[in-house]
């Protein structure tokens, strides 16, 4: 019996070590297991979109340096003609815009501006935290929307295994933006001659069901983009102009 306990001893103090030694390598490995089992979404990716045929007959419209296809008889609309509404179905609407010029506006507007203002950690911590998960630092990121596509692209559970301390804190956060971001809208990537981006179908929880909106990077990088806005009963009409967006020559 003696020897039965000290057998057993040993193999209790194998099992502890092991145990020990699986938390300092993944100290995260019980928030794994808690984020895997509270979030739906965790480990969802962004599909790509699945662009649709557009009649031949369609014609081409250019709104601050970007092209769609929508029937003909489109009309022109808004006080800076960023707007095309189609017979009442659908309407477009291009803005251009700059990352740069974006966090100015914020600036002028709050001068204690700060793109981590509305989240529990500073800009230092964010920045150790993107360190600990080798991603490049999102710049801009409210402005750009980096940190979004970043949430929803990239974040996974495997992630917070290695994570410690404010690290670990900060990936709970983001992952529960992330499963608000998944039942807010569908998003979907794009890619197209000279540009990628991302196309978002709202499902109402935050804004109207059937807006779709479309953020657009030139390839190159730099700060500049744009954003569409579109709405209208027509889902067809509205997967046809997104299917033929092209940056204007």
């Amino acid at each position: 019996m003696k020897k039965f306990f000290t057998v057993g001893g040993i193999a209790f103090g194998v099992l502890l070590i092991a145990a020990l030694v699986i938390l300092i390598f993944f100290p995260g490995l019980p928030t794994y297991f808690n984020v895997k089992k509270e979030f739906e979404h965790i480990d969802d990716t962004i599909p790509r979109f699945e662009t649709v045929e557009v009649p031949v007959d369609y014609e081409t419209y250019t709104v601050k340096g970007v092209s769609f296809k929508m029937p003909k008889g489109a009309e022109t609309a808004g006080l800076t003609g960023s707007k095309y509404v189609y017979g009442g179905e659908v309407s477009v609407m291009v803005m251009e815009s700059d990352t740069y010029a974006d966090e100015q506006v914020m600036k002028e507007y709050d001068p204690e501006y700060d793109q981590w203002q509305y989240y529990d950690h500073e800009e230092k911590q964010f920045r150790h935290f993107f360190r600990t998960i080798s991603e490049p630092y999102p710049d801009r990121a409210e402005a750009s929307n980096d940190i979004l596509w970043f949430i929803k692209g990239k974040l996974d559970s495997k992630m917070c295994l290695k994570l410690r301390g404010d690290d670990k804190d900060i990936f709970l956060e983001l992952a529960e933006d992330k499963e608000e971001a998944y039942e807010a809208e569908n998003t979907y990537r794009i890619n197209g001659s000279g540009f990628s981006g991302y196309a978002s179908e709202s499902l109402g929880t935050i804004v109207a069901d059937g807006l779709w909106t479309v953020n657009i990077y030139p390839d190159g990088g730099g700060s500049k983009y744009y954003f569409m806005m579109i709405t209208g009963d027509n889902e067809e009409m509205k997967m046809q102009a997104i299917s033929s967006i092209e940056l204007a020559k």
